[in-house]
Parts: C-alpha cells; sequence; structure tokens
C-alpha cells in the first residue's frame, strides 16, 4: 500500500465534504455529519492514498487497530456500506469510493488539503493582524488591544453557534415477553401502545395494550386463531385488527380498547399472507375514523393490493391495482391527500410509493416511487405536520434502520440518529415525541439430519445438529452437488446476498459469486456439477443466472425476463424450471437452459419447480391450501395434490429416487417433523422432530442419508422506546 504523503494534512476536502482527521468530524458545506468510528477511520485510511487500492487486509488493520477480534469481513462491509450512506455514494456508480473485485478499495475522488490561507478566509474566522511595529502613540496600542479582544469575543461566540450533529436518541426496552411482539401502534393520547403478540407459550398471536411506564400489559383478544396488525382509532375508543380464519383470508375487526367490549365485525378481505408480511402493519385509519385501508387480493393466489374499508357499513373501494407486486403497510397522510405504502416485488424486496388522493380519498393518478433500495422496506408513518415520512429499512445491528425522507421536488432522505439494527415496523406517536419500534432477533442458520447407512429402514434417534452456522449473517437454501461432495447456499455474511459454497460436512465455507445482491435465492446444480442456477435481485424485480462453479464466473441468462425466482435443472440439464411472476399471478415456466423464450407450464399456479429423477412429472407447491405440494404428468394429464401441510409456504420439499421428503406441519404442535412420502405406496412416515422456526427451502443429499435445512435461532422480537423524540 502506498505511504500517507508527506504533503497530506489534518484538513481535508472532497466534493462538498471536509474531513477533520484531528477533532475526528466530517462536514458537508460546514454542517456536521454523524460518522461513527469504525467508518471515520476507513474515510481517513482511503484518503490517506487517493488513488490507490486499500487491501480489506490494510484497511481491517486500521480500522481495528486495537486488536479487538471481530468478524471483520462483515464488519468491513458494514464499516463501507454505513460510509457510502452518509456520502450519499453508490457501489454500482461510485463517486467516492471504488470496489476493486477481491482486493479491496480505492478512493477515486479528488483529495485536496485545506491551506492554512483558506482557513483564514473562511467564514467564522477573524482574520490574522499583520505584525506592528512598536512605535507611535499609545493609543494605537490600545486600540489594537481591544480589537483583539473583540475579535477573540467574536471567534468564541461563533464557535458556539456552529451547527452541531444532531443528538442520538437511546432506544430503550418497552417489551422483553418471550417470543414475538410484533406491529405496534400508539394510542391518539400517545401514552398507549398495541400490539400483536404470541404469548408465553409462543403458540398464536393476540392484541395487547401496554401503558408507558406501566410494567403489565393488558390482553384485549382470547381468540384461538391469529390476530395482527392493531390499528387505533382517531378518537382512541377502539382498535381495529386482522383475524386470519382461513389460509388465504382475514377477518377485519374492531374492539374496546379498554377490557371488556365485544368484538364487531366490519368486514372480511382475501389475503394470502407469507412468511414476514404477518409482521408488518397492514391497516390505516382515515383521520376522520370513517374509513380503513386494508391489504386485499383480486382472487385466490393473486397479488396484493390497497381497498378502502367503510366502518359503518363494510363497503369497499379499491386504490392499488398492483399488477403483479403485493401493497402492503398503507399510511395515510394528517390531511387525508396522500397515502403512502410499500411496494413488495418480492418477499423481502420493496420500496416506498405515494400516492395523490382527491377529497373523497379516490386516486389522483399512479403512485410515485419514492426510494429506490430495491431492499427491505418495512412499514411508514407520517410526522404529525405531514411534511415528512419515517420508515424502517431492514439492516444488519449497527447500520440505521429508522430513515425519515421528506417528498417534494428533491427527495431529502437522511438516517434517524437512533442507534437500531434489525428494526421491521414503528410507529410514532401523534404528538412526534415518541417512537416504538419492533427489533428482530434471530437469523437463520443451517442445520441437519444424518441418517446411519441403513436409512429409513431402521428407527433410529435421529436428532438435529447444525451444519453451517454463523453468528452475524444469514445461510439458508442449502442444496448439495450431484455427487454429494458439495453444498451450495445463499447467504450475506460477505455483506451482500451471494452463493457460497461448502464441503460435505458444511466446513471450509468459500464465496463463489460476487453480484452483491440483495436477494440472491434458490441456488440449483446443473446435473453435470459443473453449474449452479440461482435468481438474483439486483432491482425489483429477480431474474436468473448461472454461475461457473470452477472459476465463480457469472452471467444473467439470455432470455427476457419477468420477475422469476426459484430455478432448477431438469434431470437431463436441457431445460431450466423457474417461478414467474410475468402474467400476475405465479405460474410455473420453463426456458432452455442455454437461454431463449419462455413456455409456461402450469396453468392453476405454481412456484419451486422440481423435476423427478425420471423426468416423467414435475413437482411444485402451492403456497395457498395450508402449503401444498402438487404433480403435473409432463407428457400430458391434469395436475393432483400429493402432500399438504408443507412449512414455509410448501418450499420446504426435496424429491428423492422413490418419493418427496418434507417439512411437515403438525397442527396444534408447536414441532415439525422431517417425514418421507413413499409415492408408489401412499406411506408417510416422520423421523424426525424440529423445534425450532425453519426458513426456506430442504435439500437431500445424492445418497439420502443427510437433510438439511434452514433454521431461524433465538427467534422472536421485541418493542424498543424512544422518548424525547422531535
Amino acid at each position: 500500500m502506498n505511504p500517507r504523503p508527506e504533503s497530506l494534512g489534518s484538513l481535508l476536502r472532497f466534493g462538498p465534504f471536509e474531513l477533520d482527521t484531528k477533532a475526528g468530524e466530517l462536514s458537508k458545506h460546514g454542517i456536521r455529519l454523524r460518522l461513527q468510528e469504525q467508518p471515520f477511520r476507513l474515510l481517513v485510511c482511503l484518503l490517506e492514498n487517493p488513488g490507490a487500492v486499500v487491501s480489506r487486509d490494510e484497511l481491517a488493520r486500521r480500522i481495528w487497530a486495537d486488536g479487538t477480534f471481530v468478524d471483520y469481513e462483515h464488519g468491513l462491509n458494514a464499516a463501507v456500506t454505513r460510509l457510502r450512506q452518509v456520502l450519499r455514494d453508490s457501489a454500482e456508480n461510485p463517486r467516492y469510493i471504488e470496489t476493486v473485485a477481491r482486493r479491496g478499495y480505492r478512493f477515486i475522488a479528488p483529495v485536496n488539503e485545506i491551506s492554512g490561507a483558506e482557513l483564514e478566509e473562511a467564514p467564522g474566522q477573524v482574520p490574522q493582524t499583520a505584525p506592528v511595529k512598536r512605535k507611535g502613540p499609545a493609543w494605537i496600542y490600545l486600540l489594537l488591544a481591544g480589537l483583539a479582544v473583540l475579535a477573540l469575543a467574536v471567534f468564541l461566540f461563533r464557535l458556539q453557534q456552529r451547527p452541531q450533529g444532531p443528538p442520538v436518541y437511546p432506544a430503550l426496552p418497552f417489551t422483553t415477553y418471550a417470543g414475538s411482539e410484533l406491529s405496534p401502534s400508539f394510542a391518539p393520547d400517545g401514552e398507549r401502545v398495541a400490539f400483536s403478540w404470541d404469548g408465553e407459550s409462543q403458540n398464536n398471536f393476540d392484541i395487547y395494550v401496554k401503558q408507558i411506564g406501566v410494567g403489565a400489559s393488558a390482553r384485549l383478544t382470547t381468540d384461538s386463531r391469529p390476530d395482527l396488525s392493531p390499528a387505533w382509532s382517531p378518537d382512541g375508543r377502539n382498535i381495529a385488527f386482522l383475524r386470519l380464519i382461513a389460509e388465504d383470508k382475514a377477518e377485519v375487526l374492531m374492539i374496546p380498547s379498554l377490557m371488556g367490549g365485544a368484538e364487531r365485525h366490519i368486514g372480511e378481505v382475501a389475503l394470502l399472507l407469507q412468511g414476514s408480511y404477518k409482521r408488518l402493519r397492514l391497516l390505516s385509519w382515515s383521520p376522520d375514523g370513517k374509513w380503513l385501508i386494508v391489504p386485499e387480493s383480486s382472487a385466490l393466489g393473486a397479488p396484493i393490493g390497497l381497498s378502502l374499508l367503510a366502518v359503518e357499513t363494510g363497503e369497499t373501494r379499491r386504490l392499488t391495482d398492483s399488477r403483479g407486486y403485493n401493497d402492503l403497510c398503507p399510511a395515510l397522510s394528517p390531511d387525508s391527500k396522500r397515502l403512502v405504502f410499500t411496494r413488495y416485488s418480492g418477499s423481502v424486496t420493496s420500496d416506498l410509493y405515494l400516492l395523490d388522493l382527491t377529497g373523497d380519498l379516490s386516486p389522483l393518478g399512479q403512485p410515485k416511487r419514492l426510494t429506490f433500495d430495491h431492499h427491505h422496506i418495512g412499514n411508514s408513518a407520517w410526522t404529525p405536520d405531514g411534511r415528512a415520512i419515517l420508515f424502517t429499512r431492514f439492516a444488519f445491528a449497527g447500520l440505521p434502520s429508522l430513515w425519515r425522507l421528506t417528498p417534494g421536488m428533491h427527495l431529502q432522505e437522511e438516517p434517524l440518529p437512533v442507534s437500531a439494527g434489525d428494526v421491521s415496523t414503528l410507529t410514532a406517536s401523534p404528538k412526534g415525541d415518541r417512537l416504538v419500534f419492533a427489533r428482530e432477533m434471530g437469523i437463520g442458520n443451517i442445520w441437519g439430519v444424518e441418517l446411519s447407512s441403513s436409512g429409513l429402514h431402521t428407527n433410529q434417534n435421529t436428532v438435529p445438529k447444525p451444519w453451517i452456522t454463523s453468528s452475524s449473517s444469514g445461510s439458508t437454501l442449502p442444496q448439495f452437488s450431484p455427487d454429494g461432495r458439495q453444498i451450495a447456499f445463499a447467504s450475506d455474511r460477505s455483506g451482500w446476498g451471494e452463493i457460497w459454497i461448502a464441503d460435505r460436512d458444511g466446513s471450509h465455507p468459500r464465496q463463489l459469486t460476487n453480484v452483491k445482491g440483495v436477494v440472491v435465492g434458490f441456488p440449483h446444480w446443473s446435473p453435470d456439477g459443473t453449474r449452479i442456477v440461482f435468481h438474483l435481485r439486483q432491482q425489483s424485480e429477480a431474474s436468473l443466472f448461472a454461475v461457473s462453479v470452477s472459476n465463480g464466473r457469472t452471467k444473467r441468462l439470455p432470455y427476457e425476463a419477468g420477475n422469476d425466482f426459484t430455478p432448477t435443472w431438469s434431470h437431463d440439464g436441457k431445460w431450466i424450471y423457474f417461478s414467474s411472476r410475468r402474467t400476475g399471478d405465479i405460474q410455473v415456466w420453463k426456458i432452455p437452459a442455454e437461454g431463449g423464450s419462455a413456455t409456461r407450464v402450469t396453468r392453476h399456479g405454481g412456484s419451486v419447480p422440481t423435476e423427478s429423477a425420471d423426468g416423467k412429472n414435475l413437482f411444485y407447491t402451492k403456497s395457498y391450501g395450508a402449503g401444498s405440494i402438487w404433480s403435473l404428468p409432463l407428457a400430458g394429464g391434469e395436475e393432483r395434490q400429493i402432500v399438504s401441510d408443507v412449512a414455509t409456504d410448501g418450499t420446504a420439499y426435496a424429491v428423492g429416487r422413490n418419493g418427496i421428503y418434507f417439512i411437515r406441519k403438525v397442527p396444534n404442535v408447536a414441532v415439525q417433523q422431517l417425514a418421507f412420502l413413499n409415492l408408489a405406496t401412499g406411506e408417510l412416515r416422520a423421523f424426525a422432530e424440529i423445534s425450532s422456526p425453519v426458513g426456506l427451502g430442504l435439500a437431500i443429499s445424492s445418497d439420502e442419508r443427510i437433510f438439511l435445512y434452514t433454521q431461524v435461532d433465538h427467534p422472536g422480537s421485541d418493542l424498543m422506546l424512544v422518548e424525547n423524540f422531535h
């Protein structure tokens, strides 16, 4: 690495930014910016070597110079991401920090030292008086002394008036219960918070209310079905919420905010809530209390849009046409003229949109996109004056998760000065002086079950055990290579979504791709083991990519993309099947393995396709109907359901030589079962129990002795309170 230039001083300028390395301050146009210690050290190191590549190892040594042990791979990526956010820089089109693949980073903007002359002429500084010879009348010396005192006073006054960085607001625990506390909602008085909690036993969600400063929570609902997303009415008397009464249907109910009142039915909506959607804030009141904005689908399995629901009559009016996306998390402005919501293109890929409304709450034009992150944005809330939007952007611990956005001709976006990572939802008090947010816990790790050499033919104690784990980032969606010697999986341990490979026993994990994806998912090996196909979301929509196992060379498949995901190879390697929303609903399609035109395979919905070993049948899932697996003869014929109650919306399955392996959801029981269905005999056999929540996918080795799945370790969420916020 190049040594620091001798001429480089402690005051540096690049673009509109100035860095004082001695004072440890970064400013923009004279306004000091908040920058944490690790990103600051990173910036200093890069500025000391402008134009030169600084290796990741060297940066890690400089950032953690005190010898503190960290997972520096993840920590360095987090520091670079945070620095880019402060500089408003982009990894794809960098103005300041360029990523040099597999080597390090380079500062590419011009860097200048701020000279002493510039400091003397800078606003707020008093020009130095030229030396004066000691001769002349005494009054001259008195005048000069008075001017010096006056200059010093002016300097000290202006120093005190220098813009200070925003205060950092502490977030204190508001609830610390076992399980998950979700979707907080402030009462109009700003003193009470309603939320959904799955209880001491984590077996069902109900609605609770807790007062600020009071330890106990009051339980309002006791139904055996999940109650989600409470929303306090503008007058504070009632709380609206959703009750899931079927896999694809929810009832909209209202209950008095004080204990003892009866529930009131408002209406029903067709709604299929998958995965993390259940953790979001899904309802919003109009300020006059006459309408609720609710999510609903037009048909079974169709995308989710937003509708108005009349509280008194149950009348509904459509607000948004999602056109293949899912519109969730509505928030109506205080003047009822604007609606902000989150549009999801994938389960964890979303952005904020703004819809103007007329006086009678009818749409005025098309929604306008506010953010372009292609990342996991949760819900939003308006400030009391209606000038800004607070929202959550899910991020690792140490990176900002709470943000403020000011709509207008020039969108202004900045992180809130609240130290909080892993935030899913938030609520702001009507006075704007308090925030409550849900902080998510839990991380996906790959676990496994290993059978003896006799396989399923003998009874054995098959206890799951960790296979590929990480303490700070997720590892998901494992897939064995055809020879069973390697495991491909998706992970964000590098700071981005990438495809990784490990040995059969989970050892020696190594990064295969360098795509810097927001979401990378569902890797699947080609039959000859030379390539892996996967889906990648670099923007809102997913498309299909393939990577060479030998050299990591990655390319997008040559075909006309249309929000496509969960790809798999055919048994002979000639085709790639995938799921797609290109027609609005989710269907299975296929393309030639080397690219070409897409052909639709299913007609009644389908996802996560897998071809049978003999190529005669295609298996796929439908997330509605309790998560089910279906079979379609490829030579022609009708589809039929073969398995129901499959975990993770039907994705936790794998095709063996003689049947289907899957993770089975057992009704009214906390544990799940790893099971096998023999397709010839119809015999169903469970051979292992899984007591923790599971994530997407299931993998089996070629000898059908090892079964890998994603397990969410230490799951749950707590509510955090920020006081005296402004």
